[in-house]
Parts: C-alpha cells; sequence; structure tokens
C-alpha cells in the first residue's frame, strides 16, 4: 500500500563556477516520487531564493514498481534549474542554502498534495 501522494526522493544544489563573468551558479537538482491519482497534474518544487518563493515544475522521468506491486511516477527537474548566481569574489564566502517543499496539483480534481517536512521544510547547502 502506497501511504504518500508525493514525497521528495532527492534534492541537490550544485554550485558552478562560471570564470568568464566571475559569479557563481548555482543549480537545483531534484527528483520527487507521486501515487499517480490523475491523468493531468503538475509535480514541482517550492523553493525560497533570497526570500521569494519560486515555483519550480518538474517533469516525468519514468515509473517503478514498488515492493508492494503499486507503482509510483518519478518526476525530476530539467536538466538543472537555476537559482541564483553570485558574485565569486570575495573569498571566503558561505554557500548559500535553500528552503523548499516538493507539492503535486491533481489537475483532474483540483487538489493539491505536499511533502513539506511534516511543517519544517527541507533545507538543502549548495555543494
Amino acid at each position: 500500500m502506497i501511504c504518500f501522494n508525493v514525497m521528495l526522493a532527492s534534492a541537490k544544489v550544485i554550485e558552478d563556477p562560471d570564470r568568464g563573468s566571475g559569479m557563481f551558479e548555482y543549480y537545483l537538482d531534484a527528483t520527487i516520487q507521486l501515487h499517480n491519482l490523475s491523468y493531468n497534474k503538475q509535480a514541482g518544487v517550492l523553493i525560497n531564493v533570497d526570500g521569494i518563493w519560486r515555483k519550480i515544475y518538474t517533469l516525468y522521468s519514468h515509473s517503478l514498481l514498488t515492493g508492494g506491486g503499486n507503482m509510483v511516477e518519478v518526476w525530476k527537474t530539467r536538466d538543472f534549474e537555476l537559482l541564483k548566481k553570485i558574485d565569486i569574489h570575495p573569498e571566503p564566502r558561505l554557500k548559500p542554502s535553500f528552503s523548499f517543499a516538493v507539492f503535486y496539483h491533481n489537475l483532474d480534481q483540483a487538489n493539491w498534495y505536499w511533502d513539506n517536512n511534516y511543517g519544517h521544510n527541507y533545507l538543502v547547502t549548495a555543494q
């Protein structure tokens, strides 16, 4: 039996130095799993970037057969989703952290499902 409608499978923020522009770029790489409740749906990540909440949609990747014989859908961010850029200088600097939750919007029934780490939101720091 599946006991979730949406859940975070993995998330990381990747730091990429762009030496040509003198900036660090930060990208989100996230995977979520859905219990397939509808044909028409949207899924994604609601993430706080510098005090502003951004909705980043994910795309269907594939389905998995669970140990209980059920299917779950795996959805992922496109390639890498750019979150922000910061100046390479001055050094040293703190790597940014981002607060987020994942969602599944069942468009057929207009229902929203959330995984927000039991009300505490997830937190990820750039690698």
